[in-house]
């Protein structure tokens, strides 16, 4: 899958990003079921308005599409009701399956959790309450997932500098950054040359806990101070607003609870007394956002592309060289990522496992799949009689549902990723310092550098990134591949010593690690850094 991505915030100001210049100019995006993030940042709220297609069709109909398929997949007996049986295989997992999920760490697969409804107590559930139980249980047609920034980002900040200001007076230069790996080498405990956040912060060694991602929906706010205002919610843009930062009896917001300076606020608050009504607040969702996203996914076909649109407030826009987009705001910098490969859910495999078995006898029971959960679950889908039993015909319908539910449905990510130093520097975001990421530290901070060179730790702009996936309705367990093994030495174009001699993984090899003459290593490091790349081993003259 590709996906292309438009940023669009404005009329008459256009860069295109990554697109071949003979591209038509893109159709203006999608206004149907768009959600908006605000961010409440420092220099006040942030509106980013988000809209998502999938294919050419707004998310909102793929999902009812494909919603509706599943409800009548359930629906046995077409009278536009599930009964308890009918619904049955969206409930908790009955007594003696509590292990099935455990089953497939010895296959090298990790799953997503299925999908488990709530319904009324009622013997009888409509269509339009079973949307409803899809959306609450999370799985509307658009999500959003907040990622926190580090907990201890100020602690980290400091033991950098700590360690990299040479000359104590607060400002990082460029020849302090270039130093920063040999400052830094007495710090690693381990000696594999990589410093962790635990060795910087001289605690005991161990995992970092990683940052929690958790849902934002229904307009809850997070530690990030972002609120999703959601079709997907109870009650207008507004009042979605006004609960998530006053209350849920708020009816007015002060510039305490909504942000922002004064002037800014004084500008929306037209009546000046010092609050904005649910009227003042309406005006101001009225106005163009800063952002306008629409992420436009699509199933075949050549790569996406970005096409970016600065938008009303005071914003710079660039690209970076891995094709983000990343646009500057008072206090604030917000980076969106292109889109990753997409990904597969493992129901295909399922759905051939399990007709593979009626081939014998054009029937397949389930005690033929214990311990086997995608199966079962898919299984559990087609058996819309609950008789133990799957039939070719079931199976079908079952697997034509599935096709629908792969993708109709994204999720958008927004990755907090602070203010602080070690963050930027941690540039892939696994709370290591690599040794490529401190010679490169100079280079990464580039731009955040003060009119004569040296960057000032306090003075770094908080940055998010907004990622977006293709997301599956998971009625069944998403079943992934885990991350595979090293690939055979040689088998992807490196020479056959690379491998044994990154032994530290992290996609270098150092002099320490470098078990030839060091006149072999200084060929084989072209540029002089002190590592060699892969693309440096891979060099056929090498």
């Amino acid at each position: 899958m590709t996906i292309r991505l438009a940023v669009a915030a404005g009329a008459g100001l256009a860069l295109l990003v990554g697109a071949i210049a003979a591209d038509p100019p893109p159709a203006p995006p999608d206004q149907s079921g768009a959600r908006e993030l605000v961010y409440l940042g420092p220099g006040g709220p942030v509106r980013v308005r988000v809209r998502v297609t999938l294919d050419g069709r707004s998310a909102d109909a793929v999902w009812a599409e494909a919603v509706d398929a599943l409800f009548g997949l359930r629906d046995r007996d077409g009278d536009g009701n599930l009964d308890a049986t009918e619904r049955a295989v969206f409930g908790p997992p009955s007594r003696g399956r509590g292990d099935e999920i455990l089953a497939l760490e010895g296959r090298g697969e990790t799953v997503g959790p299925p999908l488990r409804l709530t319904f009324p107590k009622d013997d009888k559930t409509s269509k339009a309450a079973f949307a409803a139980a899809v959306r609450t249980a999370g799985q509307g047609p658009v999500g959003l997932t907040v990622v926190p920034p580090r907990d201890d980002s100020d602690r980290l900040s400091a033991a950098l500098v700590r360690h990299l200001d040479a000359d104590g007076d607060g400002v990082l230069s460029a020849a302090e950054l270039t130093a920063a790996r040999d400052r830094l080498a007495p710090l690693d405990a381990n000696e594999d040359e990589i410093i962790s956040a635990a060795e910087l912060l001289n605690r005991p060694s161990g995992p970092d806990r990683p940052r929690v991602a958790a849902p934002a929906g229904r307009g809850a706010t997070s530690t990030t101070d972002v609120i999703f205002l959601s079709p997907d919610a109870d009650g207008t843009p507004v009042k979605q607003l006004l609960a998530a930062r006053g209350g849920a009896k708020a009816t007015a917001l002060r510039q305490s609870e909504f942000g922002g300076d004064a002037r800014a606020f004084a500008a929306l608050d037209q009546d000046g007394n010092g609050r904005l009504d649910t009227a003042e607040l309406s005006a101001w969702l009225a106005r163009p956002p800063a952002l306008d996203l629409a992420f436009e996914f699509v199933t075949v076909g050549g790569p996406g592309r970005l096409v970016l649109l600065p938008g009303p407030d005071p914003a710079r826009a660039q690209t970076e060289a891995n094709g983000a987009a990343r646009l500057t705001l008072p206090g604030v910098r917000i980076r969106v990522d292109p889109p990753p490969p997409a990904t597969g859910v493992g129901w295909d495999r399922a759905t051939t496992a399990l007709r593979d078995r009626l081939k014998p006898s054009g029937v397949a029971e389930r005690k033929q799949f214990d311990g086997r959960v995608v199966e079962l679950a898919v299984f559990d889908l087609a058996d819309r009689n609950a008789d133990g039993k799957v039939d070719e015909a079931e199976l079908a319908a079952a697997a034509k549902t599935l096709t629908l539910l792969a993708r109709c449905r994204a999720e958008v990510t927004l990755a907090d990723e602070g203010s602080g130093l070690f963050e930027l520097l941690d540039r892939d975001g696994d709370g290591r310092l690599t040794p490529r990421e401190l010679i490169t530290a100079g280079a990464a901070l580039k731009t955040y550098a003060a009119p004569g060179g040296g960057i000032n730790p306090k003075h770094l702009p908080r940055r998010l990134a907004i990622r977006s996936a293709a997301a599956p309705l998971t009625v069944v367990p998403a079943a992934r591949a885990a991350v595979p093994p090293e690939l055979p030495m040689g088998t992807d174009g490196l020479p056959a010593w690379f491998a044994p001699m990154d032994r530290n993984g992290d996609g270098d090899v150092s002099l320490r690690e470098f078990l030839g003459p060091l006149e072999l290593f200084r060929k084989l490091d072209a540029d002089g850094d002190g590592l060699i790349s892969r693309s440096e081993a891979r060099t056929p003259d090498r």
